[in-house]
């Protein structure tokens, strides 16, 4: 059972099972198909990339590796939680894969010569 506040969500708009765990709209955890059909669980993914306790888990079967992701997110829903606010509060707009507020002013624009198209990465 997730603790309150965590939910599964598809990616995106893509139809398929939920496999993305959010808690606060930021994805902290990611079910993973691998191309020879087993599971993957990566943990900790509202962290940076270069963060030591970022990690990926083989599952046994798409249901072992739900469960186990579900247990971690009980476990330390304290801590993954206060992170989270930590991310979310250094982020110029939230929630996550939502267009930013028009008050988000991006460097670089066409104009500028800088190629970039002025919207989010």
């Amino acid at each position: 059972m997730l603790p309150t506040g965590f939910e599964w969500k598809q990616l995106g708009r893509a139809e398929g099972p939920f496999v993305s765990l959010r808690c606060a709209g930021t994805e902290v955890a990611r079910m993973c198909a691998r191309v020879d059909g087993a599971w993957l669980a990566a943990l900790n993914q509202h962290l940076d990339w270069s963060a030591p306790s970022r990690s990926c888990r083989p599952c046994s079967s798409w249901d072992a590796g739900r469960q186990g992701v579900e247990l971690w997110a009980s476990r330390y829903a304290g801590r993954i939680r206060s992170e989270v606010d930590q991310v979310n509060a250094a982020r110029p707009w939230q929630p996550f894969l939502h267009r930013p507020p028009a008050s988000v002013k991006f460097e670089g624009g066409p104009s500028s010569g800088g190629g970039s198209t002025g919207s989010p990465p």
